[in-house]
């Protein structure tokens, strides 16, 4: 998963959000407001996705895709309802690994920050750091150096052949030797 704004990308260094993991332990995204706004749905932008019903879904989507994107729409449904507590999730930038991190908490929407701005999005899961790549690489001797494939905000892994879920799965399994 990846945690950095859209529009801001640049500036969402690996280590600033290796901060946000550290200091609010929390994973998420959020949704490009002008097209809601645009289309008189900004009664949507507040409002967890837990409460929005299909046809706001479809409306949001209509307005977002007129703009030329439909980037965190496809994010929602696996973030707010497939993904599960206990779940393994890699934090990313790019290609390049951040964090190691296990799903604590069902979804949930928070517009709180911190004095410096972050997290930056509202829709939200807790997570527990299970190690830093930075940290992990040489002390585990994992094999990779970066995230094989990347695609999107957010992909669920579930063919064990592929470059990714064996990347993942290494570093599982050399944390779980050490006991997290």
């Amino acid at each position: 998963m990846q945690l950095h704004p859209g529009d801001d990308a640049e500036s969402y260094t690996p280590e600033k959000i290796k901060g946000i993991l550290k200091n609010y332990g929390v994973i998420g995204f959020d949704i490009w407001e002008e097209p809601l706004k645009e289309a008189g749905l900004e009664h949507l932008i507040d409002k967890p996705f837990t409460e929005w019903n299909k046809e706001d879904l479809n409306k949001a989507k209509e307005a977002v895709q007129q703009k030329g994107s439909i980037g965190t729409f496809a994010v929602i449904q696996p973030f707010v309802h497939e993904m599960k507590l206990g779940d393994i999730v890699l934090v990313r930038k790019g290609k390049t690994p951040i964090a190691l991190v296990e799903v604590i908490s069902d979804y949930f929407m928070d517009n709180s920050k911190g004095e410096d701005g972050e997290p930056w999005f509202r829709h939200r899961r807790k997570v527990k750091v299970l190690g830093y790549f930075d940290e992990d690489k040489a002390k585990l001797k994992l094999s990779f150096n970066e995230f094989p494939v990347v695609q999107g905000t957010l992909q669920k892994l579930i063919n064990a052949e592929t470059p990714s879920y064996r990347a993942i799965d290494e570093w599982v399994k050399k944390k779980k030797k050490g006991r997290f």
